[in-house]
């Protein structure tokens, strides 16, 4: 084992599980507390729905936020980038 990794127990949706990772502990233990929270919300809104869907649907929201919050940072670095090289250009255009 990695001297930087470690193994956290953490509970999800009341199943207790052994995290191991280079992360700091709070840190694991906060992020299985998102995935808990965000699947107990899951239950609440479908009742009805078994545990595995339930994590199913979760993974499913969770890839979501991931991906909308990747294209998001993509359309900020570009629209940086153009802006950077927009003040550039103007630089350039002062300094002639």
């Amino acid at each position: 084992m990695d001297d930087r990794e470690k193994t956290v127990q953490v509970t999800i949706f009341e199943q207790e599980c052994s995290v191991k990772g280079d992360a700091d502990a709070d840190y694991i233990r906060r992020v299985a507390e998102y995935v808990d929270a965000r699947m107990r919300a899951g239950r609440a809104a479908q009742p009805s729905k078994p545990p595995l869907k339930i994590a199913i649907i979760t993974a499913l929201n969770l890839a979501d936020e991931l991906l909308a919050c990747q294209r998001d940072k993509e359309e900020l670095l570009s629209r940086f980038e153009e802006k950077a090289r927009e003040f550039s250009d103007s630089l350039n255009r002062g300094l002639t």
